[in-house]
């Protein structure tokens, strides 16, 4: 479906284009993953856009996507404490929230390239 392919595409290049542009604000939301009902209430986020991703994806790349929401969303809401941990861990190595930031901007400007360009 190429409206949940823009949607994906939008929200992956303004985020991670935002955290690229001020890694401040990457550091201010590692901070409060490090506090657990913020975590838990992300991770219920995360679940509700990852089922409506598979429900509604059209092919494989939506609904893995969706997955990929659906899966880190149960993870944080099993896990809460660890992902304080590893918030901690990305803290102290800024280089890492960075390279994922450049990586999920390149995955968005694809997504926007596939819905908008025909790839």
């Amino acid at each position: 479906m190429k409206e949940i392919t823009a949607f994906w595409g939008i929200a992956l290049t303004g985020v991670s284009g935002v955290y690229l542009l001020r890694p401040q604000v990457c550091k201010r939301v590692l901070s409060m993953m490090e506090d657990p009902s913020f975590v838990i209430v992300s991770a219920w986020f995360s679940v509700v856009l990852g089922t409506l991703s598979i429900a509604f994806g059209g092919d494989g790349l939506e609904m893995g996507i969706g997955g990929v929401f659906l899966l880190t969303g149960l993870y944080r809401l099993a896990f809460p404490e660890r992902v304080g941990g590893l918030a901690r861990t990305f803290k102290e190595r800024p280089y890492i929230p960075l390279m994922i930031s450049f990586i999920s901007f390149l995955v968005g400007l694809f997504l926007l390239k596939r819905a908008y360009g025909g790839v």
